[in-house]
């Protein structure tokens, strides 16, 4: 029994699939992430985490203004990451500012 696919596909139409694939494997990584799945309920939506994430996502930074902003907040996530954000003080806030 003849397979359909080798029947209507040449060695080039393979080739040129296989070099489509790794273009994108290189340069367009996310189309092979899993889809971001809807939060589990009850999952902390408003955390400093997510709106952070968030913020970085929507504003696509360049790889420089990315490590600038995360260099920068790197404290406060380590302290507050997963906090609600309407949970963290004022208090709170100046124990950043002094580390």
């Amino acid at each position: 029994m003849a397979n359909k696919f080798f029947d209507t596909h040449t060695h080039m139409d393979a080739e040129k699939f296989d070099a489509t694939i790794k273009f994108q494997l290189q340069f367009e990584k996310e189309r092979f992430l899993p889809e971001e799945q809807e939060p589990a309920k009850g999952e902390n939506d408003n955390s400093l985490e997510t709106i952070f994430y968030t913020f970085l996502k929507e504003r696509q930074f360049s790889r420089k203004g990315l490590e600038w902003q995360l260099d920068g907040i790197k404290s406060a996530l380590l302290l507050f990451g997963r906090m609600d954000i309407t949970a963290i003080t004022k208090k709170e806030l100046a124990k950043v500012l002094q580390a």
